[in-house]
C-alpha cells in the first residue's frame, strides 16, 4: 500500500509540473542576437518544432567587413503545415580580392512530433572565381552537440551547399533519416576570396522536416521530451 501511495503521488507531482510549464514564446521575423538573447527557452515554429540555445562566431581575415549577430535577420516559415525553416539574411555575407570570412550559426531543435529530413538552400548573387560560398551544416541526429561533439547516441552527419564561381553549383543539399527525437545543427559559413575573384550570397535557410511518430510510439517520444524541457528550464542561466 505504501509504495503505491508513494508511486501515485509521484505520478501526480510529474503530470503537475508538466501541466504548468510555459511553452516558449513563438519564434518571430528578428535579428540573430535576439534569437541568440532567447538561450535555452528557445521559441517555435509553428506547433512542430522549438529552436533553442543559438550561437554565433565570426572570423574575418584580409580587412573583411564581417556581419554581426545585430545586422543577421532570422525569418521562420512554417512549411506545408509540417516543417519548419530558418532564413539567415545578411547585407555583409560578401568579401572581396584577398578577403575570407568565417561564420558559424548554431543551435539545438526539439520538435513535437519527430524529425526525419534537413535541408540547406543558398541563394547567391553568383561569387566570381577563385572566389567560393560554401555552407558545411554540421547535424547531431538524435541527441543535441555538446560543444563541437554531438553526444551518443546521436549520429554525426553533414549537408553541404556551395557555390565556386563557377555556374550552377550546388545550391541545395538534405538528407532524410530514420525519425529523431532531437537535433543539433551547426552551421559553418565559408566566404573565400583569397586567392582572388569575390564571394557572397545573398541568404540561406535551414528547413527541418518532421513527421508524426506511429501511435504506439507517442507516449515515449512524449514522455522524453517533457524530461528534456524541464531539463532545459531548470538549467541556470549563463553568466
Amino acid at each position: 500500500m505504501i509504495h503505491r501511495w508513494a508511486c501515485a503521488a509521484a505520478l501526480a507531482a510529474i503530470s503537475c509540473q508538466a501541466t504548468t510549464l510555459t511553452p516558449p514564446p513563438a519564434c518571430a521575423v528578428g535579428s540573430l542576437a535576439s534569437y541568440i538573447a532567447l538561450g535555452g527557452v528557445g521559441c517555435s515554429i509553428g506547433p512542430d518544432v522549438t529552436v533553442f540555445s543559438f550561437q554565433f562566431i565570426s572570423t574575418g581575415f584580409g580587412g573583411a567587413t564581417l556581419a554581426t549577430a545585430n545586422n543577421i535577420q532570422v525569418t521562420p516559415v512554417f512549411v506545408g503545415g509540417a516543417d519548419a525553416r530558418l532564413t539567415f539574411v545578411s547585407d555583409l555575407f560578401n568579401v572581396a580580392t584577398g578577403q575570407r570570412a568565417l561564420y558559424e550559426i548554431n543551435y539545438q531543435a526539439d520538435p513535437h512530433p519527430i524529425i526525419d529530413s534537413f535541408d540547406d538552400e543558398m541563394v547567391t548573387f553568383t561569387p566570381v572565381a577563385p572566389g567560393s560560398a560554401r555552407i558545411d551544416t554540421s547535424l547531431c541526429i538524435g541527441n543535441l552537440f555538446a560543444g563541437s561533439a554531438c553526444n551518443p547516441p546521436g549520429t554525426a552527419s553533414t549537408v553541404s551547399v556551395f557555390h565556386l564561381g563557377i555556374p550552377p553549383g550546388q545550391l541545395t543539399s538534405g538528407i532524410t533519416f530514420a525519425p529523431v527525437a532531437l537535433l543539433g545543427v551547426r552551421n559553418r559559413i565559408d566566404l573565400d576570396a583569397i586567392r582572388g575573384g569575390s564571394a557572397d550570397f545573398r541568404s540561406f535557410s535551414n528547413t527541418i522536416g518532421t513527421t508524426l511518430p506511429e501511435p504506439g510510439s507517442i507516449l515515449l517520444f512524449s514522455s522524453g521530451l517533457a524530461i528534456i524541457w524541464i531539463q532545459r528550464r531548470r538549467r541556470p542561466p549563463k553568466a
